[in-house]
């Protein structure tokens, strides 16, 4: 049972709104026992309500006794705007208002809301109002009994400023003998100050300005043009010369220069882009000539601005300098100037004339380029590399954005392109009707393509494209199955060909501006990096699907090319070679929404299974409801798959995404001889956790080792099912299966065919754990150590027609269940005891 306490607290963390605790109670529990975690969640709710201010439409009676704590506060959220309220210890006073469409906030002065047309612009609350102790301003106009607007002396004294009921009455200013009148003749002010806003004011450049207008002023604080662009005026010409340290070069610097010779490489740092204008240049240079390949000169950005995209430019060589624009944002772009530009260079690496490079992109030491590096994969696909051979990015489409990668020349087409279309160019004749499945195609440029041909009518009358659609083909290539016509039905007339019409575009690979083809690689970890493939993993459950990138087409991608063939004798005898890697899931959670194949001999490695996760799009699967999530090996394809393994991994379903009975998240019917699953956790939604059927291709065995399986109550499925596979050895080992309470109309296992072990399981919340209805003679299951738990009805149930003396149990305990077998053969006696080790092995024949 508390197994099934786990279950139920992880789903609601998943996938449940949490219940409203603002007004839980503030008093904890003082006896127990309690468990760690329902302390947890008392103090967690406690806290809650104290966050919230207890808000609610109801006052709050959460402290000691059931009563509101004195000058306890209160969010009263019954009406709009909220009212916020502190309790007196006899009843609840109002402090303020929150406006939460307008997000404003209105203070309450002795009853009173301070902003009402009363109290804001007669101020009849009769007393003096703290917000007007600074200087404020009114937007409208304020009235003024007589002798009531006193004007305080700095030191001493007041004097009280008076006016006529009349509108030509006279303003007398105080400690003054000037009289203003209203009317429309000249007056003569003297050493008074005019305020121009609301006036007409002119002013006589020529007579009544002397000296120069200071910047401040909208002058330039200059007499001439030449001080004018000076730092003393506008500051459009200066220099400011530093020497053999660190500098952090000021947003009222313009031209920056070496004035001493560095002994070690120096980093002159710029403003933050925003610390200056839009559009604003700045010179870095060396003025001294003195800057080497080892005593650089790194100009470096601020905070997370850019530089060119990246971190810094350098300068390497003497009298070297930058050019830099800000776009006033986070931006800087820098062009090379003086010994840096990209002129003059004779020879680097083979390459002649200019060569352009994004900053830090190539690594030169002396005259031998040791490596080519650039920043990204975007930026090289920008770029002429025909000089070279190998070019390495530190990022997919920014440096650091771990789609860093290696990539090598090539003359044909990159291996992470698929043929997505193509059409039949002879469908020969005299064919065998039928369907002719998995065939691999020779020609073209390519190499691993398969598909399923359709003989109707004794000709080729479709073809199917099974797998990823093989790899590096191009438009036009001519492909033929291997066999030639006797693999499509022992065809008497032409030979069949189809011809390539479509193919994808690399999402790794790229072809740089200069029409080259640059391949991506796997390194000697043999481990091909999703990220490189363009792929985020940037699920989270604040944001949820709608922050998240759809990983679908990357992750394919990715496996496609995993599953790239190459020679290998072992396989000759099936026509092609069969070859894979490792594909490896990072740290994080990807959003797919279509189903994901894992192909033939690929390896798929996370982190753990709290740690790589695959979350299925809430809104369903494009492929629809009726869909499985996740196949290994190609199901369409039907014949032996070898090798494939998903290894350390967690798969998402929200119980609310659509899906069909009898659909799974894992489906194959071909993956053999090998670990199939191995640590890896499901949380299923609607659908089961696995289905292991067929065995196409006469599986030998197939192995499923620490699996741990969550389905939603109203799931259609069996958690884990198994038929229609002949006589594979299947073995379970360390499995749970689960659901989160009544309602789910499954059973933990659904065992048909097949010579099964199951050894280490435990089912909690599943009326049948294992249901057994094995109809051929030469099928088997063995059960060990293995237990029961809540809701459960038997741990093991045995249909009537299950061929008698195929089912045997050792060291079970039903735990929970009302019954540990029951036996629905013909003449079969149920079983409630436990079977102990004492007891051996228990056969039910019946």
């Amino acid at each position: 049972m508390r197994r099934l306490v786990r279950a139920l607290a992880l789903a609601c963390t998943l996938f449940a709104t949490p219940v409203s605790a603002e007004q839980a109670s503030t008093v904890l529990p003082i006896v127990g026992p309690h468990t760690m975690a329902e302390y947890s969640g008392l103090l967690n709710d406690a806290l809650l309500a104290l966050q919230t201010c207890h808000s609610g439409t109801t006052a709050p009676a959460n402290s000691i006794g059931g009563l509101p704590a004195h000058y306890q506060c209160w969010l009263d959220t019954s009406s709009s705007p909220y009212v916020m309220k502190i309790y007196d210890s006899a009843q609840w006073v109002a402090v303020g208002k929150v406006n939460a469409s307008a997000h404003t906030w209105t203070p309450v002065f002795q009853g009173s809301d301070t902003g009402t047309a009363s109290t804001a612009n007669t101020g009849t609350i009769g007393h003096t109002l703290g917000f007007l102790d600074t200087a404020n301003t009114w937007s409208g106009g304020q009235s003024f009994n007589s002798g009531r607007l006193s004007l305080v002396g700095a030191t001493s004294g007041s004097t009280a400023l008076n006016a006529s009921a009349m509108a030509s009455g006279t303003l007398t200013l105080p400690s003054a003998t000037d009289i203003l009148v209203a009317r429309g003749t000249t007056d003569t002010l003297t050493n008074k100050t005019i305020n121009c806003t609301n006036n007409v004011c002119t002013v006589r450049l020529g007579s009544d300005v002397s000296g120069q207008l200071p910047v401040a002023n909208g002058g330039t604080g200059a007499s001439t043009a030449q001080g004018a662009r000076a730092s003393s005026g506008l500051n459009v010409d200066s220099f400011t010369g530093h020497g053999d340290s660190n500098y952090s070069i000021q947003p009222t610097d313009r031209v920056v220069g070496t004035n001493a010779a560095f002994t070690a490489s120096r980093t002159w740092t710029v403003p933050a882009a925003s610390a200056v204008n839009s559009g604003q240049a700045m010179i870095v240079a060396d003025f001294a000539g003195t800057v080497t390949g080892s005593n650089t000169l790194i100009v470096a950005r601020a905070g997370s601005d850019t530089i060119n995209g990246g971190t810094s430019v350098t300068i390497n060589s003497a009298n070297g300098a930058y050019l830099l624009w800000s776009d006033g944002s986070s931006k800087w772009t820098a062009q090379a100037i003086g010994s840096s530009a990209a002129s003059g260079v004779s020879s680097l690496d083979g390459a002649t004339g200019a060569i352009s490079t994004q900053s830090g992109s190539l690594e030169v030491i002396g005259s031998t380029l040791s490596s080519n590096v650039l920043s990204s994969r975007a930026f090289a696909a920008t770029q002429d590399l025909s000089a070279f051979n190998v070019a390495r990015t530190l990022g997919y489409a920014t440096a650091g954005d771990r789609g860093d990668a290696i990539f090598v020349k090539v003359a044909t087409n990159q291996r992470d392109v698929f043929v997505t279309a193509g059409t039949i160019s002879q469908a020969s004749s005299g064919c065998t009707n039928g369907t002719y499945r998995g065939l691999y195609f020779t020609g073209g440029t390519g190499a691993n393509f398969r598909a399923n041909v359709t003989v109707s009518g004794n000709v080729v009358s479709s073809v199917q494209i099974v797998e990823h659609g093989g790899n590096g083909y191009t438009v036009g290539d001519v492909l033929s199955p291997v066999g030639g016509n006797s693999s499509v039905g022992s065809c008497s007339g032409s030979a069949f060909t189809w011809t390539v019409s479509t193919v994808s575009s690399p999402l790794a690979s790229f072809t740089d501006s200069g029409g080259n083809k640059w391949q991506y690689t796997v390194g000697s970890e043999n481990a091909v990096n999703t990220f490189a493939f363009g792929c985020k993993w940037n699920w989270n459950k604040t944001t949820g699907d709608a922050g998240a990138t759809n990983d679908t087409n990357c992750i394919k991608a990715a496996y496609g090319y995993a599953n790239y063939a190459s020679p290998n004798a072992l396989f000759s005898a099936f026509g092609a070679a069969q070859s894979g890697t490792r594909v490896i899931w990072p740290a994080g959670t990807a959003l797919i929404c279509d189903t994901i194949t894992q192909y033939s001999s690929v390896v798929v490695e996370g982190q753990g299974p709290q740690n790589s996760i695959l979350k299925v799009c809430d809104a369903g699967l494009a492929s629809g409801a009726s869909a499985n999530v996740y196949n290994i090996c190609d199901p369409n394809i039907q014949l032996a798959c070898f090798g494939p393994m998903l290894h350390n991994v967690r798969i998402d379903a929200n119980s609310s995404t659509p899906a069909n009975a009898g659909t799974y998240i894992v489906f194959s019917n071909a993956a053999q001889q090998n670990r199939i699953l191995d640590n890896v956790t499901i949380y299923a939604g609607l659908r089961g956790c696995l289905s292991y059927v067929q065995g196409y291709g006469g599986a030998a065995n197939a192995n499923f080792y620490d699996v741990f399986c969550t389905v939603s109550t109203g799931a259609g499925s069996n958690g884990i099912n198994v038929s229609n596979t002949g006589t594979t050895l299947i073995n379970f080992k360390n499995v749970i299966v689960e659901s989160g309470g009544s309602g789910f109309s499954g059973n933990g296992f659904n065992i048909a065919s097949g010579q099964v072990i199951i050894e280490g399981y435990h089912t909690e919340g599943v009326t049948t754990g294992i249901n057994v209805n094995m109809t051929t003679s030469t099928h088997s299951l063995v059960v060990k150590n293995a237990s029961g738990g809540a809701l459960c009805t038997e741990l093991v149930l045995l249909q009537s027609a299950n061929t008698v003396g195929n089912f045997s149990i050792e060291n079970a305990v039903k735990n929970g269940c009302t019954r540990l077998v029951t036996d629905g053969q013909p003449s079969g006696t149920n079983r409630t005891a436990d079977v102990t080790p004492a007891n051996g092995v228990v056969a039910f024949n019946p």
